[in-house]
């Protein structure tokens, strides 16, 4: 990232998040959320080292068709998921299904998914490459990124293996296309989905 130019979208979104996770995780005090405190401290982290790590990004020219391709990659796979019975598609922490726990974790998931790309996709993908060769750092982070959501939202196997293969496909989008902007905001628009038809 030293040096290197950025999509102006790809800042824009890096700061609403960091906004939009300090709301959540102000909100998560007031309401006494446990839970979603621990989660929030999680992705704070997660963006910060992102910061600090991420390397080889440069202006992105296909934005539109990135994202959309990620989305579509990422709603097949949530319906493969879905029949293979895996029930919690996105890596959500479970809230009451009140409105504002609905729209609290819309705002959640802002920040969420853009911390998870960019530590599993562009940063610790650009950290392992220089040592193990891009194939094999795009499976890394995609198997880390099903581990983590194994254990982070007690997922099962499924959910892991699909949350790995979900990884795999951002990478190979992001690679292509070069934009953290599109895979950001694709994840951004399938975990909304997947909240607002009631799939958490």
């Amino acid at each position: 990232m030293l040096g290197k130019p950025f999509d102006k979208p790809f800042i824009f979104l890096f700061a609403l998040s960091y906004a939009f996770l300090v709301i959540s995780l102000v909100a998560a005090y007031y309401l006494q959320a446990a839970q979603l405190q621990l989660y929030g401290a999680i992705y704070l982290a997660m963006l910060t080292l992102a910061w600090s790590f991420m390397t080889g990004l440069k202006p992105a020219e296909h934005t539109i068709s990135a994202t959309i391709l990620a989305y579509a990659s990422l709603v097949a796979i949530g319906f493969t998921a879905a029949f293979l019975g895996q029930r919690q598609i996105v890596g959500i922490p479970t809230l009451q299904i009140l409105p504002p726990y609905v729209m609290l974790a819309l705002i959640f998931n802002v920040p969420s998914a853009t911390a998870e790309e960019c530590f599993f996709r562009i940063s610790l993908y650009h950290m392992l490459e220089p040592v193990i060769g891009s194939k094999w750092a795009a499976v890394t982070q995609a198997i880390l990124f099903g581990l983590f959501h194994y254990y982070a939202y007690r997922m099962s196997l499924t959910g892991m293996v699909t949350a790995a293969i979900a990884g795999l496909i951002l990478e190979i989008i992001y690679l292509k296309y070069e934009s953290p902007f599109a895979i950001s905001m694709a994840h951004i628009a399938y975990n909304c989905t997947c909240i607002l038809v009631g799939a958490v």
